[in-house]
């Protein structure tokens, strides 16, 4: 594991296609301040940054946890802008949905099939964007991976790019689903980069497979993260729970998925 920024520089404008020099600019600065808040108040810890491609299209699937989950895989990118889908909800604030459309996010609608934001989460990708799906669709309840949403599935199939896995884990205890706000000290964070895994190679078994085999690679990386914290915390956190047990995706489709599949991964 290690913290360094990926292989293979790249110009400014592969690192952050579509977007103005501006744009680079402040998006650096929120991204390095949100770093420096999590560092001192989440005691956050960054893995395996060099995994990820500097430069061209890429699709991080990653578990999630907590509101804070974002922000931290936009630091462990950090060196490269990455873009999000984010629920439609989360724009009905004028300010907040100002700011995190600045901040690469689409909005995407709940309970319904939103072809416009996949089309547009394409469109970046073909631009040689860095996308971010949560594809357990929202935040565990008990910081245990659960099954994939099989809308995943749609933006893997058509972009043909490589797929990277990432874990982040203890967000759950700072703030659990349902709490109005974090726990801003005393908790301990951190996130992981996996090896990128060819399109080609991630559906050769069929959709479902590639689901199993995202799952079971985050949950590894989720498990070990969560050691490491148990470590630097003297064994207190994160509190013993359903998350100290490895999921099991074996069972998770029982129908096979259909080409047309509609469901879609909802991040937040």
């Amino acid at each position: 594991m290690g913290d360094s920024a990926g292989s293979g520089n790249g110009s400014l404008r592969e690192r952050y296609p579509l977007q103005s020099w501006w744009h680079i600019a402040s998006y650096n600065f929120c991204n390095r301040l949100v770093h420096l808040v999590y560092v001192c108040c989440f005691r956050y810890r960054r893995y395996g940054r060099s995994r990820l491609p500097r430069t061209g299209a890429c699709i991080l699937v990653c578990n999630h946890q907590s509101h804070l989950d974002p922000p931290a895989v936009g630091s462990l990118a950090m060196g490269r802008g990455v873009h999000f889908l984010a629920r439609g909800t989360l724009f009905n604030s004028p300010a907040f949905g100002w700011l995190i459309r600045k901040l690469n996010s689409i909005p995407l609608r709940r309970g319904e099939a939103d072809l416009v934001a996949i089309k547009e989460a394409l469109k970046r990708l073909e631009s040689g964007a860095a996308m971010v799906v949560f594809a357990e669709g929202t935040r565990s309840e008990d910081g245990a991976l659960k099954p994939f949403e099989r809308g995943t599935l749609l933006l893997l199939r058509k972009s043909r790019c490589p797929i990277v896995p990432v874990a982040v884990e203890g967000f759950h205890d700072i703030w659990p689903k349902g709490q109005k706000r974090p726990r801003l000290f005393g908790g301990v964070s951190a996130g992981m980069i996996g090896e990128p895994i060819g399109h080609d190679e991630l559906l050769k078994d069929g959709p479902d497979e590639a689901l199993r085999r995202l799952a079971r690679e985050i949950d590894a990386m989720r498990l070990e993260l969560r050691a490491g914290l148990r470590e630097r915390s003297h064994g207190k956190l994160p509190a013993p729970g359903p998350g100290d047990q490895a999921s099991d995706p074996s069972g998770w489709y029982q129908v096979p998925a259909s080409a047309e599949t509609t469901k879609k991964a909802e991040p937040v």
